[in-house]
């Protein structure tokens, strides 16, 4: 390909690799006084200093930072474009908050900090904040607070100095290793190993501190502000090399977004093994961490600001021109880091965003963009397809291999053993096969859980929060009432203004029209997002709202991946561990294909069994579903004793052995003479997680656990976002399905579980307001009735248990029930006013998007297409039109079945009583509330036989009444057969 005009060559970028990194390494490091208790003792510019004690203990990191970075550099080195290295660690410290800063990277480095850390303060001045003194919090976005440093007080271990010297003492070690860049032997690869270290080290201490230790801009991390300026200053610093050095202070750069996509829930949902589920989507992480690494080391051009299994997304500079690397597209190159994985079998969706910004509010957009078909290079698959031959029942694209039983392309079948052959090097630790997984009766669940954060990442929901400290500030209404009256009139000098904004910037804007164009047309306020609100509204809720900055949107997403991550580690809690597997031994011999799964035959007795090294075969079955198996000669409880059962059964007999994913799978490949049938010790997890990301999270569970799985993650939800459930819905679903069901037809139930339409607001009228006072959480509460029975306990203080908390828990609420004036907390957000939960009021319609969940029994394949949601988010089923239910009512779920369960009614009066009352129902057609229906229910429960009378019978009457009764004993008794 010729030299264009219309191409932009990065060669520039790719021969300056050490110096642009180098400078991205000062600039992670630019705000390294902030980790440190001076900082926290709110010492005067500590953020602007060297830690003495850093200084003192750690001379040679201390030199590092004092000396210029041109030192690691070959003598003679010459950049492009005047950007020498003639800087020093120090002055990126020093110098990061200084508004007339000299020296080219210096100004990068100003502006990109204050894209990174000053756009989440705001304009306000600093008494609109409130100090924390003593006590330091770390609050997430969702208003959960974390006591991270108590002055005086010695009581966290390891303490913010301890782990400050680890850090020290990781940084001087690390940098030594950078003395190899002047021998020229320091390449890609050393690089990439070095920086990834240096990263992770900084994520794992900068992430457990605050960049600012003011409430309520306490809700960013260090490391989130940290990166967030790094991103920007990469960025910045690339554009000049590219483009030629502009003063960013005066130029004021905008940046673009970089989407990498694929369609990854078709993609991963279409796999046929679980094995192929697992692979696919390790692959996707692989896929686009290689080209991560080709565009944030090899060709320094952006920052990753987001990934999940379906796009990827970098920060770039405004780039409008075509990039090529030697004479190749960058759409190219990008491609191919892909194809490494999966051999061109998906044509990646590339893309820049329309809009250049000095912020990246339009984040959001981007990712919800419309997902092209999975569509593989024609060209290259064509190749294989030489002879006419079956498809392969994964890939869907190439023949299936001649050389091999199972229905599968030589690249599909290598890429399942491989996976396999990893797991058999560390099986003890865990698992990757549905049949250990599957409870005592055989049955799994797929728990699948989604936020739904599309209007958190472009900053929507962030303009819900309230940004100044107490009441004695001018309200919202003031705001906008000085605005109208003043619209033409210089305003630096309006008393109420001044108040809360800062006097620079209030002096420098001085009317309206000025601020507006500065708060507002520069800002995500002038998006469709914000168009029922007036001018003046926008410029005051600009002053009112926190700031969607880009720290705070990726504090967002970091926030929800953590909780994800934090269920999938309490997993290991919820279900009990496997102690024991068994392995058969045989002295004859069938000519298996090793690393791979096959069914054995003993009678009428059927197992899974893997094939490996030696005439070993691993028994990969719940213990306890294949000792249900055999006869009852013998006897047991716990693993040992299972284990003992289906040695004593095992040893001696001859199992066929079958391959029930390949051409011929009622012919057996051979059979094998049992001579022995060993434990081996195992410390594993029934659990299969796929998934764990910032909106998604799915995991293969054993039926019987799933309840109690959904339950943990409520819990969790309520606790850590209890104060936005409002405005952060969560949906959660239950798929459950007997452990031979075909895995993609249980990945699309889960997905179709996920889509249903609940997530618009439902109007909800307050019944009744109580006041709790603070319990063992720390916590005072509000208890909010609704007429719908929902009841919700919102927090009403801060963790200390006496700070009002007035920044967080806002609820939207009905035009026709607002009176501004008459609630001061009260302002008005995108999406209508927000009122504060402390001047909520009976009778008051909230408009709250709901959380909800449901759950599905896939009896065939072809059940998960009764999935389906109309507009209002119902089931289409008529025999399920209760579901989904709210997520609240989960809990009410287990009292009812406490009520019903067989230690009180048993199982066949149980089954009998619900043939009544749902024979009943089809006959009458019954409609919500029918009371003549009531009493019929009623009826029926008095001449039930009871074990144990029920003292709340009225809850089961109008259970059984609104048909959630029949839900409760389909889940618990019949799908997950819970017996207590």
């Amino acid at each position: 390909m010729s030299k264009d005009s219309n191409f932009l060559d990065l060669n520039v970028l790719a021969e300056n690799r050490d110096a642009l990194l180098l400078a991205e390494v000062a600039a992670w490091l630019h705000m390294i006084g902030k980790y440190h208790e001076s900082f926290l003792k709110s010492e005067r510019d500590a953020d602007l200093k060297i830690p003495a004690d850093l200084s003192s203990n750690y001379q040679e990191l201390d030199l590092v930072l004092r000396n210029g970075l041109k030192s690691f550099l070959n003598v003679g080195a010459k950049l492009p474009q005047k950007m020498e290295l003639d800087f020093t660690i120090y002055d990126f410290i020093s110098k990061h908050r200084n508004r007339n800063p000299q020296g080219k990277w210096i100004k990068c480095l100003v502006d990109a900090h204050g894209r990174g850390s000053g756009t989440e303060k705001g304009i306000l001045n600093d008494k609109c904040y409130l100090k924390q003194d003593g006590k330091i919090y770390l609050s997430s976005p969702f208003a959960e607070d974390e006591l991270i440093f108590e002055n005086n007080i010695n009581q966290f271990e390891p303490s913010i100095s301890t782990k400050a010297n680890q850090l020290y003492s990781f940084l001087e070690s690390h940098f030594k290793l950078l003395d190899s860049i002047k021998s020229n032997i320091w390449g890609f690869n050393d690089w990439d190993e070095w920086r990834t270290q240096f990263i992770e080290m900084t994520h794992l201490h900068f992430d457990s501190s605050v960049a600012d230790d003011r409430v309520p801009i306490n809700d960013v991390s260090l490391w989130d502000q940290t990166a967030s300026s790094v991103a920007f200053f990469k960025c910045e610093v690339a554009e000049a090399f590219l483009y030629g050095w502009k003063d960013p202070l005066q130029n004021k750069p905008k940046f673009r977004i970089l989407k990498i996509a694929l369609d990854g829930d078709k993609f991963i949902s279409d796999s046929s093994f679980i094995g192929d589920v697992l692979s696919r989507r390790d692959g996707i992480k692989k896929g686009f961490e290689k080209i991560k690494k080709l565009l944030e080391i090899n060709i320094p051009l952006g920052f990753e600001i987001y990934s999940d299994h379906n796009q990827i997304l970098f920060l770039v500079p405004d780039i409008n021109k075509n990039l090529c690397l030697n004479n190749e597209p960058l759409e190219s190159l990008i491609q191919k880091q892909f194809d490494y994985i999966f051999k061109q079998d998906i044509q990646l969706d590339i893309s820049l965003s329309d809009l250049a910004s000095r912020n990246v509010y339009f984040i959001g957009k981007m990712m919800n963009s419309r997902k092209k078909p999975l569509l593989p290079s024609v060209s290259k698959i064509s190749e294989h397809w030489t002879v006419g031959k079956e498809k392969c029942i994964s890939c869907h694209i190439r023949p299936q291999s001649s050389s091999f039983n199972r229905k599968l392309c030589d690249y599909c079948l290598e890429r399942i053993k491989g996976r396999s052959r990893e797991w058999i090097q560390k099986r003890n630790a865990s698992t990757i096969w549905i049949d250990e997984v599957a409870d005592a009766n055989g049955k799994i669940s797929l728990v699948v859980a989604q936020f739904d954060l599309n209007d958190w990442l472009n900053g929507k929901m962030i303009s819900s929060f309230r940004n100044p400290k107490n009441e004695s500030l001018p309200t919202f209404c003031k705001i906008v009432q000085e605005l109208d009256e003043h619209l033409d009139s210089n305003i630096s000098n309006n008393i109420p203004l001044s108040e809360l904004i800062n006097g620079f910037i209030l002096k420098k804007l001085d009317t309206v029209d000025m601020l507006y164009a500065f708060l507002v047309e520069s800002e995500d306020l002038t998006e469709d997002a914000y168009s029922s609100l007036k001018n003046n509204e926008k410029i005051a809720l600009a002053v009112w709202r926190k700031t969607p900055s880009f720290a705070r949107v990726r504090r967002v997403w970091e926030t929800t991946f953590k909780f994800w991550d934090e269920i999938k580690e309490d997993l290991n809690e919820i279900v009990k561990p496997i102690t024991l597997r068994l392995t058969i031994k045989s002295e004859s011999e069938i000519n298996l294909p090793e690393n791979s799964s096959y069914k054995a035959m003993s009678g009428d007795i059927s197992f899974t069994i893997f094939c490996t090294k030696g005439n070993e075969y691993i028994i990969i079955e719940n213990v306890e579903r294949l000792a249900k198996k055999i006869p009852e000669s013998q006897k047991g409880k716990n693993v040992a004793d299972l284990c003992t059962k289906i040695c004593t059964y095992l040893k001696g007999k001859n199992i066929n052995i079958y391959d029930p994913d390949g051409k011929k799978r009622d012919e057996p490949l051979g059979s094998l003479q049992i001579s022995d049938v060993v434990p081996e010790d195992a410390n594993y997890t029934p659990v299969i997680p796929i998934l764990a990301e910032p909106s998604i999270f799915m995991a293969i569970v054993p039926a019987d656990k799933a309840v109690d799985i959904s339950k943990a993650i409520k819990e969790k939800y309520e606790t850590e976002m209890g104060k936005v459930r409002n405005r952060l819905p969560l949906t959660l679903g239950m798929v459950f399905a007997k452990s031979h069901t075909p895995i993609s037809s249980l990945m699309d139930a889960g997905r179709r579980m996920l889509q249903n339409n609940s997530k618009k607001e439902k109007p909800w009228k307050v019944k009744s307001i109580t006041d709790e006072e603070t319990c063992d959480s720390g916590h005072k509460y509000r208890i909010l009735e609704f007429e719908n029975e929902i009841k919700w306990k919102v927090p009403v203080t801060m963790r200390d248990g006496q700070t009002q908390d007035i920044w967080y828990p806002y609820y939207y609420i009905d035009e026709k029930d607002i009176e501004p004036e008459e609630r001061e907390k009260s302002f008005k957000g995108p999406d209508g006013w927000l009122v504060h939960v402390s001047e909520i009021k009976e009778s008051d319609t909230l408009h709250i998007l709901p959380s909800t969940f449901d759950f599905e029994l896939l009896d065939s394949s072809s059940r998960r297409f009764e999935i389906s949601y109309d507009d209002e988010g119902r089931r289409r089923d008529n025999t399920k039109l209760t579901r989904p239910y709210l997520l609240e009512e989960l809990d009410e779920f287990d009292k009812i079945w406490d009520i019903v369960k067989p230690e009180k009614l048993n199982k066949s009066q149980l089954k009998k009583v619900m043939y009544l009352l749902e024979t009943k129902r089809t006959e009458w057609q019954i409609e919500d509330n029918n009371p003549v229906f009531k009493i019929y229910v009623s009826d029926v429960f008095n001449n039930a036989s009871w074990l144990k009378k029920p003292e709340k019978k009225e809850e089961i009457v109008k259970a059984a009444a609104s048909g959630k009764l029949k839900d409760v004993i389909e889940l618990y008794m019949d799908i997950s057969k819970i017996r207590k």
